[in-house]
């Protein structure tokens, strides 16, 4: 009988550990954060402007990038899209999003 008041006694310890680790960690999960993309089609390809270690864009510390626009997972973003010369379309199938790039128009 005495082992079998240890096996409930250990299942119990368990089940407390494993409920306060879980409590504990859903309670350290980050907040979502945002983010804004600039991104102009230029000469046939495509030129993204990132915020740079500020979060903010148009700031001396931007990041620079050309051709596939790479995005964070759970990360709510905004695209500014937009053409220097000619029509373009962004196609973003994995999150079933495509859009046009018109010169002089903004796209959000």
């Amino acid at each position: 009988m005495a082992g079998v008041g240890f096996i409930s006694s250990h299942r119990f310890f368990s089940a407390v550990w494993t409920m306060g680790l879980v409590t504990f960690l859903v309670g350290c999960e980050p907040a979502p954060k945002s983010l804004t993309v600039e991104t102009t089609g230029r000469k046939f390809q495509w030129h993204h402007r990132y915020p740079g270690p500020d979060g903010r864009l148009r700031t001396a510390d931007d990041i620079f990038a050309e051709g596939n626009l790479h995005l964070p997972e759970h990360t709510k973003t905004t695209v500014r899209l937009t053409s220097e010369d000619f029509i373009y379309t962004l196609s973003l199938p994995q999150i079933g999003v495509k859009e046009m790039a018109v010169p002089e128009m903004f796209f959000l």
